[in-house]
């Protein structure tokens, strides 16, 4: 999920319209697309990210990632996420009780 449209390629609307969050109240989609990341050894694309215009930051769905065939470990610190093939995609550092990753 993300908040800012520039990231998002291929904005299409989306039959999702509610999303409860963890306070248990929801927020409204806007729509669904495409962003792509960009790491030190390449750049990746997550499909099917949606655009939700009132949330402050973007988070990454760790039940979504399992179906899709990653892993993810949190270790020393880090969160590691392994695409299906078992190659390092993601290393993300934890700041302040979260994993922060600006996808810039």
């Amino acid at each position: 999920m993300t908040y800012d449209k520039t990231l998002v390629k291929d904005l299409k609307t989306t039959k999702i319209t509610k999303i409860r969050i963890g306070n248990g109240s929801n927020i409204l989609a806007k729509g669904k697309g495409t962003v792509a990341i960009t790491t030190n050894s390449c750049t990746k694309t997550i499909s099917d990210v949606l655009y939700l215009p009132d949330v402050d930051r973007n988070l990454l769905s760790v039940d979504q990632l399992l179906e899709k065939g990653f892993r993810i470990y949190f270790e020393d610190s880090h969160c590691v996420i392994y695409d299906p093939f078992s190659q390092e995609k993601l290393r993300i550092k934890i700041r302040s009780k979260s994993f922060l990753f600006n996808p810039i």
